[in-house]
């Protein structure tokens, strides 16, 4: 008995995503961390998310969403500030802008509520690199018993960082804890200006790090284990927006590879890896809004190829 759970943990900020989409506005639950939780909990993972929302009108539109997606949450204990908003600028091709608008303060009485020895930690975006509590994050990634598989996607947001090169160096410090790194090409391209995507992916897959994937919008994404780097095509797919697709691709992803884990990871198994991930990030971007497919949406969609 050696006490491991299947329990997958998701550490990060929660946000209401304002779109502004042919002279309408919505609001819908988003967030890097929280998207990729809803996925983990639609591809079939008990999964559990640390977060910080308010207790507002939009606290309650975050709430309802991650309750329905069968997601268990556990909220700081300061809920008196409003709740994150990202106001997001859609453009003709789908693509996003955005505006923030974010508290995070989570403090490390509230990730001690998260039990023991999970199967995976996941962390990344604002949660991972805004003071004060992404002083939390990074020492709940290290206090993570060996047993426990961490992943990280910084979803670097530029307007909310200070300069590349301190964000780059904190940034490589918490990918140095993690067994698999994913960035987008623009994440790449900012916080290692003048680098080659394919030299980024050598950089990034050192220590602990046994995985790591750039993801290029509806390019290839790379995908690089040990000396071995592929491309992965992306799906040819009518975008109706990308939000919330980086992390459709996070979830599918972490869901591919976990099984593999402890096993060699060869082109054929990186193929694999990376083909399941590209087609949760292409089912979501025919869907207004971050609304991750579950394994039977994905299943079918890849038979269907």
């Amino acid at each position: 008995m050696t006490g491991i759970s299947s329990r997958m943990v998701v550490l990060g900020e929660s946000l209401i995503d304002i779109v502004e989409r042919d002279g309408r506005t919505s609001a819908m639950p988003g967030g890097s961390p929280l998207n990729v939780a809803v996925g983990l909990a639609r591809l079939g993972h008990d999964t559990t998310f640390i977060t910080e929302f308010g207790d507002d009108d939009h606290g309650e539109l975050v709430a309802q969403h991650l309750d329905g997606s069968g997601v268990t949450t556990i909220r700081g204990s300061d809920r008196s500030s409003s709740t994150s908003t990202a106001t997001a600028h859609l453009a003709a091709d789908g693509s996003a802008t955005y505006e923030f608008d974010v508290n995070w303060t989570l403090g490390q009485e509230t990730t001690a509520k998260a039990g023991r020895n999970p199967a995976l930690v996941h962390a990344g975006s604002l949660g991972a690199v805004l003071a004060p509590g992404r002083v939390t994050v990074e020492a709940f990634l290290r206090s993570s018993p060996a047993s426990t598989a961490r992943t990280f996607d910084p979803n670097v947001r530029p307007s909310l960082l200070v300069d590349s090169e301190s964000a780059a160096a904190f940034i490589l410090r918490c990918a140095a804890l993690c067994d698999v790194v994913k960035l987008s090409g623009e994440d790449a391209e900012w916080l290692f200006p003048g680098t080659a995507l394919e030299e980024v992916v050598v950089r990034l897959a050192t220590g602990q790090t046994s995985l790591v994937a750039i993801t290029c919008g509806a390019d290839d994404a790379l995908l690089r284990a040990g000396r071995e780097t592929i491309a992965v095509p992306a799906f040819d797919v009518e975008v109706v927006d990308t939000i919330g697709a980086g992390d459709a691709f996070m979830a599918g992803l972490i869901d591919a590879w976990t099984p593999k884990r402890r096993s060699p990871l060869t082109s054929e198994a990186l193929m694999h890896i990376g083909t399941q991930a590209a087609a949760c990030a292409a089912l979501t971007v025919q869907r207004a809004g971050a609304m991750p497919p579950t394994h039977t949406e994905v299943d079918e969609f890849l038979a269907g190829r």
